[in-house]
């Protein structure tokens, strides 16, 4: 399934649109690409804005420095205020604070929405994509260099894939030294079985 992009006019797969929960198709009209970039100049425009004069906190009712007391962007309350605010609603709403924390990882860190993890995971049956098991907890895994999400693997695949995404050249190296390969130095040599005592002149493992 295809749309067209409001923004730069280009027909994409869906799959290039943000969810959202209105609308027919349940997609934003821009895709992801466009988004990105309007976030990028909008967040840029705002921080370049020269931020004068004061403002009255709704909160608190006291006057103050937008460009001292106040985050920088579109904030109603004050620093202090906002802050106090966001420690009482963590401490009064625990879950939602965890489940927003984590999809803000996921959206800041690969792009990823909460709908389209759930997706992945659904897809995978709730397994690691690499040793199909079942574990306590998932991690996505991403190219590090593309940064593009390949899928949800258990803590030991991820670390894994990691060592050999960063070190390609000793795969088959690896896989040489581990069946006992002829041509590996000191690949010849014997030593006794665990639990044995080693041999005069011989090097335990």
């Amino acid at each position: 399934m295809e749309r067209r992009c409001t923004g730069c006019g280009l027909t994409k797969p869906i799959d290039e649109f943000y969810r959202q929960y209105k609308g027919k198709e349940k997609r934003q009209s821009k895709c992801r690409t466009c988004v990105s970039e309007y976030a990028k100049k909008y967040t840029q425009w705002r921080m370049l804005e020269p931020i004068t004069g004061t403002k009255v906190c709704p909160k608190c009712g006291i006057e103050k420095d937008r460009a001292t007391e106040y985050a920088p962007g579109r904030h109603g309350y004050c620093r202090a205020c906002a802050i106090q605010w966001k420690i009482k609603w963590a401490k009064e709403n625990p879950d939602k604070r965890k489940k927003w924390r984590k999809a803000e990882h996921y959206r800041d860190r690969y792009g990823l929405e909460m709908a389209d993890h759930d997706a992945l995971m659904a897809m995978q049956e709730g397994r690691c994509a690499l040793c199909k098991k079942d574990p306590h907890r998932l991690v996505v895994d991403h190219d590090h260099k593309t940064g593009v999400v390949r899928g949800l693997l258990c803590d030991p695949c991820n670390q894994f894939v990691g060592h050999l995404e960063n070190k390609m050249g000793l795969l088959d190296a690896a896989l040489a030294y581990i069946e006992g390969s002829e041509d590996l130095p000191g690949a010849s040599r014997q030593v006794p079985p665990v639990g044995s005592e080693p041999t005069r002149g011989l090097e335990s493992a």
